[in-house]
């Protein structure tokens, strides 16, 4: 689902050039669209033909628009998926902003775990 939200991102636009500045705007779209923005590809079918889904997160299959590739997602877990987005912005801020080596690391390390070493 992830190459899925980054290719949504990438059709709007989006540039990959600025690792940092890309993965912040991942997270930020994340936590902006609460993660309940409905994303459909219309490379396979026009997005007209997406029926109605029920589910809290939708993510449409690029090749099959009946198929929510995020529908086992529950609100609970969307709701934590949105928390995590925010937390890991607010890292990638303060990794930017860090005036030290070893501050840089250590929020860069909040996004990617402990094993994060430069």
């Amino acid at each position: 689902m992830i190459e899925l939200i980054l290719a949504h991102l990438s059709d709007q636009g989006l540039d990959f050039s600025d690792y940092p500045e890309a993965l912040q705007h991942f997270f930020t779209y994340i936590a902006r669209s609460n993660f309940r923005e409905q994303i459909v590809f219309s490379d396979y079918y026009k997005a007209t033909v997406v029926g109605s889904f029920t589910q809290p997160v939708k993510i449409i299959d690029p090749v099959n628009a009946k198929n929510n590739v995020s529908q086992l997602y529950t609100t609970a877990e969307a709701d934590a998926v949105v928390g995590a987005a925010l937390d890991a912005g607010d890292a990638i801020d303060a990794a930017l902003a860090a005036p030290t080596k070893q501050l840089t690391v250590y929020y860069w390390q909040k996004v990617f775990g402990p094993a994060f070493q430069v």
